[in-house]
């Protein structure tokens, strides 16, 4: 069973101005027991923003109605939706033909969702949010706003299909929410929570409006129900914050048994969902299509709680007016500077000293080691020079008997001449040695001689 809903009620801006309620939504079952809600914002500055955001939204609910494909298929039903995007617009231009006001005048913003019960397939188009809560148990914002270059200028209807976003969200939802700006940025998404590192969606107000747990089956109970959340939707002076809180209440403890109950009880001591929902001066319109029978896991009780809102109001400011923060940061920066530089200081003497001991140990230990290696030095020089001498001394000892040598001279009765050691050497054996041919020649011419001169014939 899907528990379905939709308000869309006059901003506290727009009853001061005197002016209609400028947003518009619509809910229908289909025959096949899918959903397809719709809601459009009419743009504040047009004057006839109102018709336009009632053609757009009836109109896409009934072509999506009428003309939903037969095999149910998402390529089909995404296409199918395009179509009825573009009828859409089409009926606005042929109200603008009709009475003659200008297509601006007419402008408006339009989403919308088609559910099963399990998925969604949705469009988009403007400053409006689509937030869906998974089976994981988490808020999840589907959808993000379509500003202008100048990011203040919203992008109507009108903007074209270029800039219409149609597509699907394949994770399984338990829930489904659409809602217009002034709901958007006011109660289920506060600009402080978009620097939040956990979530943009803020869990108290969100699981007020699609908690599974919150829904009832009985027509008694659903009318109840449905009356206490246009309550806090128009959230008057005379609204009683108990109505909410007593609610919340009873979903939390079936997260979290009596521990649920504590929660909202710290929760309602600085009653921060009741002064968000106050806050809000923008036309209202919420829409959430939830399924009763959805099996969904329960968060970490953290996740149900407040944030904190002062540490985020304080990020927030830092942001938007750092001139504001700059002296104190100055201060700060100094006064840390002034600490560092004096703990650096001291670092640094103990350093020096440190250094200069170590300098010292390490000029002794290089005097010592330098002492030991002159002597070293000395040890292997003294050896050097003694080998030297000896080596020199027996070096001169062979030179003075090699000249000696040299000097010395043998008498050879035979030749007569005389040679050194070095071109004669004196005989091992009494051997008469070999005469040549020449000398042999000598001797016979010598003893011919001696035959016919004799020593008479010589004198």
């Amino acid at each position: 069973m899907i528990f379905n809903y939709g308000f869309s009620v006059v901003g506290k801006s727009h009853i001061e101005k005197g002016t209609c309620c400028q947003d518009s939504h619509k809910i229908k079952k289909m025959d096949n027991g899918w959903y397809v809600a719709a809601i459009a914002d009419g743009v504040g500055s047009a004057k006839n923003s109102h018709i336009g955001s009632k053609i757009a939204a009836d109109t896409v609910v009934d072509f999506c109605s009428e003309y939903m494909p037969w095999d149910y298929s998402v390529i089909g039903i995404k296409s199918m939706l395009r179509t009825a995007y573009n009828y859409a617009f089409k009926q606005i231009i042929r109200e603008s033909d009709k009475s003659g006001e200008p297509i601006e005048s007419y402008d408006t913003t339009l989403s919308v969702v088609i559910y099963d019960g399990h998925r969604i397939i949705y469009g988009h188009s403007g400053d409006g949010a689509i937030i869906g809560l998974t089976i994981y148990g988490d808020y999840i914002q589907i959808t993000k706003p379509q500003k202008g270059d100048d990011m203040v200028s919203v992008l109507p209807l009108r903007a074209g299909y270029t800039v219409w976003s149609i597509d699907t969200y394949e994770e399984e939802l338990a829930a489904v929410m659409l809602m217009t700006d002034g709901m958007l940025d006011g109660t289920l998404c506060p600009y402080l929570l978009k620097q939040s590192n956990v979530s943009e969606v803020y869990t108290p107000i969100a699981s007020f409006f699609a908690d599974p747990y919150g829904t009832a089956e009985t027509e008694k109970k659903v009318k109840k129900i449905k009356k206490e959340i246009k309550d806090f939707i128009t959230v008057d002076e005379e609204y009683n914050i108990d109505k909410f809180y007593d609610r919340l209440s009873e979903i939390y403890k079936k997260h979290h048994g009596e521990k649920g109950k504590d929660l909202v009880d710290n929760l309602k001591e600085k009653n921060y969902p009741i002064a968000l929902m106050q806050s809000v001066q923008d036309d209202k319109t919420m829409v959430a299509l939830i399924n009763t029978e959805a099996v969904f896991e329960t968060k970490d009780i953290q996740h149900f709680s407040d944030p904190n809102w002062d540490d985020l109001q304080e990020e927030w400011n830092k942001k938007a007016y750092p001139h504001l923060y700059k002296e104190k940061t100055d201060d700060a920066i100094d006064e840390k500077t002034d600490t560092k530089a004096e703990e650096d200081g001291d670092d640094n003497t103990e350093n020096e000293e440190a250094k200069i001991s170590t300098k010292s140990k390490k000029t002794d230990a290089e005097s010592t080691i330098g002492s030991d290696e002159n002597e070293k030095s000395a040890d292997i020089s003294e050896y050097t020079q003694t080998q030297t001498y000896k080596y020199q001394g027996k070096t001169k000892e062979f030179l003075d008997n090699k000249e000696k040598s040299k000097q010395q001279v043998y008498y050879n009765p035979q030749t007569q001449n005389n040679q050194t050691i070095s071109q004669t050497a004196p005989r091992k054996h009494d051997k008469p040695k070999k005469r040549s041919f020449l000398g042999k020649t000598m001797d016979f011419l010598e003893k011919s001689v001696e035959i016919f001169f004799t020593d008479d014939d010589i004198d």
